[in-house]
């Protein structure tokens, strides 16, 4: 009898040991997650604040498609900047069938669109290109960039959204 007492014990003795080590292990996993929800958050934090330092760096620049590259071209300022993509916008809000095209620049032959645009981050191009398309699918009528932020509009009277990220793109409803 005293045999199996002892055995019995023993057995319970490396039980409790297995126990213990058991909820060691459950402490260290949930402080192992919550580390890691807090990496995860940090991560995101400064992918968000890398990505606005990206689009910061091209404040002062536009980016003029479909026009033949000028080797001479100089930067222009913010304001210069902006005056210049206002002036594209009215021309082309006043001139509507006849839009900023390459004959207005000096190209001879085939009159091709120009479009003038602030010049996004790769990021940023990526979320604007994805919210145009979101845009479209939900029928919005107005997606934008100011600022080398990205806004749409469902219509007229609508509020505007800011999309910051590919998870802000489920606003577009």
């Amino acid at each position: 009898m005293q045999g199996i007492r002892d055995s019995i014990s023993f057995m319970n003795d490396k039980f409790e040991d297995i126990k213990k080590e058991q909820q060691s292990s459950n402490e260290s996993v949930k402080k192992l997650e919550l580390e890691n929800i807090e990496l995860k958050t940090t991560i995101q934090q400064i992918s968000e604040r890398l990505v606005n330092l990206e689009q910061q760096s091209r404040s002062n620049n536009l980016e003029v498609q479909c026009v033949p590259e000028n080797k001479n071209e100089n930067l222009a300022s913010t304001r210069l900047r902006d005056q210049l993509l206002a002036a594209v916008v009215n021309y082309n809000r006043i001139n509507p069938q006849e839009k900023l095209n390459s004959s207005h620049l000096g190209y001879a032959g085939l009159k091709s669109p120009v479009y003038v645009v602030e010049h996004l981050s790769p990021n940023n191009k990526a979320l604007h290109a994805a919210a145009r398309i979101k845009a479209k699918e939900m029928n919005y009528k107005y997606v934008w960039v100011r600022n080398g932020k990205i806004f749409v509009r469902k219509n007229e009277g609508a509020e505007l959204i800011q999309i910051r990220n590919k998870n802000s793109l489920s606003k577009i409803i």
